[in-house]
């Protein structure tokens, strides 16, 4: 109780306790004497052995405050695990460090984990798998026991093996909107109402839609299909 006392109301308590002192010794009250010699010796060893413990804890509280909007700043930059000196992923460790259950620190760390994923996912779908497998190795340092990282891992496999069938498309054709000069019958044909996946690419996003629409009006079912913007149209088909 006397420790946790504001300054002044511990230097008049102090001030009393003294004069008690004054009042015992005149009295010859040896008795009261080595009580209150008790008191001055648990308050001299508690104030050195508390106070510097809420010192610490509140210093704890700040410093994870602190790197919480590191982190945050960091995953805004898309500085998830590199540079490593100045990452979310050390800042959210460091937090961990400080208190081994935050849970702002253990969801960063997880999310960034995710963030890799759907790169790696989105990278084995426009064909480019080495960066792919760079990301997923990238959610395995930040979050090894993410049980996303198989099925990851196994769709890039699966999307590896796959055979594809490439239709180029008349430029020309394209940009005039025309589709009699494109035989948008025969990539119809070649599509399973079930398992393919396709990916259009084209000049600019209205012309892949285009191509994407006149695909669709001539299938039974609504495909799958990603988009990307390159200097050729074409029309990528896996089955």
């Amino acid at each position: 109780k006397i420790v946790k006392m504001n300054p002044i109301k511990r230097k008049k308590y102090f001030i009393r306790f003294f004069l008690q002192i004054k009042s015992s010794l005149r009295s010859g009250l040896l008795r009261h004497l080595m009580h209150y010699l008790v008191i001055i010796a648990t308050l001299v060893f508690s104030s050195c052995a508390i106070e510097p413990t809420y010192r610490i804890l509140a210093d704890n509280e700040q410093e994870i405050e602190y790197l919480k909007s590191l982190a945050q700043q960091a995953i805004s930059d898309k500085r998830l695990t590199t540079p490593e000196n100045n990452s979310a992923l050390l800042f959210y460790r460091k937090i961990l460090q400080l208190d081994e259950d935050n849970e702002v620190a253990l969801d960063g760390i997880s999310n960034i984990s995710e963030i890799y994923l759907s790169w790696a996912i989105e990278s084995a779908e426009n064909l480019k798998f080495e960066r792919a497998r760079s990301f997923i190795q990238r959610a395995k340092k930040a979050d090894r026991d993410n049980p996303n990282i198989n099925a990851v891992l196994k769709m890039l496999a699966s999307r590896e093996k796959q055979g594809s069938k490439v239709f180029p498309l008349d430029q020309k054709a394209i940009f005039e909107r025309d589709p009699k000069k494109i035989n948008f019958r025969e990539i119809a044909d070649f599509i399973s109402p079930r398992n393919s996946y396709i990916i259009i690419e084209s000049p600019n996003d209205s012309m892949g839609r285009w191509i994407y629409q006149k695909l669709n009006e001539l299938t039974s079912r609504r495909l799958e299909a990603s988009f990307k913007i390159g200097e050729s149209s074409l029309v990528r088909i896996f089955n």
